[in-house]
């Protein structure tokens, strides 16, 4: 808290220029004619012998059912890097995983979209949908499509106002503990008054990274 005190009186105006980014956010217009859809079922830890454990398989069987409906346009990211829990450390990336899982659903390679750049949080991976949005959006319109867990909602959307990017949402019910929402009310904080959110060096970053991602 301390140094989030003393960021805040050297940088003033970050709350007003929140609510300037946020009033544009809400005038953004989503694509009436769509070229191409990218389906992002953000990561989740621990694999199940290098398969995605149940919450994750859930995100990426509802990205499979879009998939589906229309493949020719659709397209699904998969990122994430290794990750530990404690003692308990994943054998492979969450990208690695969540491609071969892909795969054994009968998703052809050239519908996966893969990012195996370093992705050690949830702020990141809004950072790196946000860019590859933007590349495809030069090429056509493109609508994204975010799956995640239904308590992230509020800094998944905080995410996406920094970043100018206006996807569209599922939230899927997971179960929950009051750690989980005492958590997410801290990361809520900073991602409120941190522009810099999705940085290894910020606040929440340096947090993150050092208790979660596994350095090779």
């Amino acid at each position: 808290m301390e140094d989030l005190a003393i960021w805040l009186i050297q940088r003033p105006f970050v709350p007003l220029v929140l609510f300037c980014k946020w009033l544009k956010y809400l005038f953004i217009r989503r694509p009436s004619e769509i070229k191409r859809v990218i389906v992002f079922p953000r990561a989740m830890h621990l694999l199940e012998d290098g398969l995605p454990g149940d919450v994750f398989a859930r995100r990426i069987a509802e990205a499979v059912k879009i998939y589906r409906q229309d493949p020719e346009r659709t397209a699904i990211l998969v990122t994430g890097s290794r990750h530990r829990d404690g003692e308990r450390v994943d054998s492979i990336p969450l990208w690695l995983a969540a491609n071969k899982y892909l795969q054994t659903l009968e998703v052809p390679v050239t519908a996966i979209i893969v990012d195996n750049s370093t992705c050690f949080n949830g702020q990141t991976e809004i950072l790196l949908a946000a860019r590859l949005f933007h590349d495809f959006e030069l090429h056509g319109e493109t609508k994204l499509i975010i799956i995640s867990a239904h308590y992230v909602w509020l800094r998944t959307i905080l995410g996406c106002v920094w970043l100018g990017i206006k996807p569209e949402f599922i939230w899927l019910k997971e179960k929950t503990t009051w750690r989980t929402w005492a958590f997410e009310a801290i990361v809520c904080l900073y991602s409120f008054f941190d522009p810099d959110w999705q940085s290894p060096n910020s606040i929440m970053g340096r947090l993150t990274r050092k208790s979660r991602e596994v350095r090779e």
